[in-house]
């Protein structure tokens, strides 16, 4: 059953696809470290007015090296705020900043880890 909204996480993912050759998902494995850089993208909370979604996104960042992950998350930063955004998924109206880009804990020594977490607003899907 298709929601009300835009899926806010699939529109995320589908905006910020193009910025990795490996992977762009909800679930990545940071274990092989040959799949990175990679982004992952989680909708950890928000809720909506019945006009818009706002919708909490955690977007993190990994690759094998500091100055790759930074390079990374910066980007994804500049892509996210520059709103609007027609994706496949649906329209983006708008991205606050609610925490900016921090290096995270990964479990894999190996890896570097940069997340942010957006407000990203998107509207009811058309009748």
């Amino acid at each position: 059953m298709r929601g009300v909204f835009v899926d806010a996480e699939l529109a995320v993912l589908d905006l910020l696809d193009d910025l990795t050759a490996s992977e762009t998902a909800t679930v990545v494995d940071t274990t092989i470290t040959d799949r990175l850089p990679a982004l992952q993208v989680v909708r950890t909370g928000g809720g909506d007015n019945r006009i818009t979604d706002v919708a909490r996104i955690d977007v993190t960042s990994y690759a094998t090296t500091d100055s790759e992950v930074r390079a990374l998350a910066a980007t994804v930063h500049e892509r996210m705020l520059a709103f609007p955004h027609a994706t496949a998924a649906g329209v983006i109206d708008r991205v606050e900043t609610d925490t900016s880009p921090h290096t995270v804990w990964s479990p894999n020594r190996a890896v570097r880890a940069r997340r942010a977490t957006y407000r990203v607003s998107v509207r009811r899907r058309p009748r």
